[in-house]
């Protein structure tokens, strides 16, 4: 199952322009769980954390270090999140930090109170 698969609330959420299991990089087979390449911006969903999973033993981190420093050095902005942040209102106002004014990049929903609410145009 692939991330658009598994978390479409977040894909629906982010708009037209955002696109999942994106390949930012010409020679590893690295990819972004979501993505927005016009605006080289990324966001990383880390399941496992509590459990033990990849992201969290040492390989795991060391691999993913060099994977988010590599994409910083092509000038790519992640953020990182949990299966479970991405759910909560936090998730979506990281997002709009990062997007920032730049509404045609925004997110077609917002979080209130863990309402997900139509974006105001």
């Amino acid at each position: 199952m692939n991330k658009a698969e598994k978390y479409p609330h977040v894909l629906a959420g982010l708009g037209d322009l955002w696109v999942a299991e994106y390949r930012f990089h010409d020679t590893r087979k690295w990819r972004f769980d979501m993505a927005c390449p016009t605006r080289k911006l990324a966001i990383e969903i880390d399941g496992g954390v509590w459990s033990g999973g990849r992201h969290s033993g040492g390989a795991g981190q060391i691999g993913d270090m060099e994977k988010l420093n590599t994409a910083a050095i092509l000038g790519w902005r992640v953020l990182r999140f949990t299966p479970q942040q991405t759910t909560k209102p936090g998730f979506w106002r990281a997002v709009e930090a990062l997007l920032g004014d730049d509404v045609e990049y925004a997110p077609t929903k917002v979080f209130k109170k863990g309402r997900a609410l139509k974006r105001k145009k």
